[in-house]
């Protein structure tokens, strides 16, 4: 919610010795005309400079309130605008650590894959480099070794 500038603690103090200053500059002005016998011309004068000074208290303090809202609103989007910066920040973060846990993952499934295929041929004592001999039958139907090569099941 917007508060009225004027109505702030500051505003205020302004208003009310702006207007001392001009009740006292009248009741002088009212004491000179009894004492050396001044005219009423000269105490309108007084009451019209001292409108016109008012006047111009209240269009600097209306100047003063645009800039404090001004410089409240440029605060308020900075503000936002670094909050908004830092949630893009953790989402990248984010994004990058739940990048990184998959690649891992995946690293890790490929290498219990390959340390099983090559666990398996360790204990078959098959070499999955080497070809196939020739007069191996490759054809898994046909297979009744039970020696594995990583791809088939050959019959030796």
């Amino acid at each position: 919610m917007s508060q009225d500038y004027t109505m702030r603690p500051d505003a205020q103090a302004a208003f009310k010795r702006q207007r001392e200053m001009l009740d006292e500059k009248y009741r002088q002005a009212q004491a000179s005309k009894v004492v050396a016998g001044g005219t009423e011309a000269g105490l309108a004068a007084q009451k019209e400079a001292a409108a016109r000074s008012l006047a111009q208290t209240t269009t600097d303090v209306a100047s003063q309130a645009a800039t404090y809202k001004d410089n409240v609103e440029r605060q308020y989007r900075s503000q936002d605008a670094a909050l908004n910066q830092q949630q893009a920040q953790s989402y990248q973060q984010q994004a990058q650590a739940t990048a990184a846990a998959a690649g891992q993952a995946v690293n890790a499934g490929v290498g219990l894959m390959g340390n099983a295929i090559a666990g398996s041929q360790m204990a078959a004592g098959v070499n999955s480099q080497a070809a196939p001999a020739a007069g191996v039958v490759v054809n898994p139907a046909h297979n009744t070794s039970g020696v594995w090569d990583g791809v088939t099941k050959k019959t030796v």
